[in-house]
């Protein structure tokens, strides 16, 4: 599938359970994390590692490299 694909099946697949059918929920996250995981490789680390995060980009970011499910 290329992004263009996966962007339609989880939209299909939020769409789903807003109508109370929730069993695509597992093979919509599996996508978002292909898709967000080239994004995290570019991310330098290290530079977050130590940081006192001042925005909500920032706590985000963290939050994602550290492995949280962000509320």
């Amino acid at each position: 599938m290329n992004t263009l694909d996966k962007l339609e099946w989880i939209h299909c697949a939020i769409q789903e359970m807003q109508n109370g059918n929730d069993d695509m929920l597992t093979e919509a996250l599996e996508m978002v994390e292909d898709l967000r995981e080239p994004y995290l490789e570019r991310i330098d680390i290290t530079k977050w590692k130590d940081r006192k995060p001042t925005t909500k980009k920032d706590k985000l970011v963290q939050s994602i490299l550290r492995g949280e499910i962000i509320e």
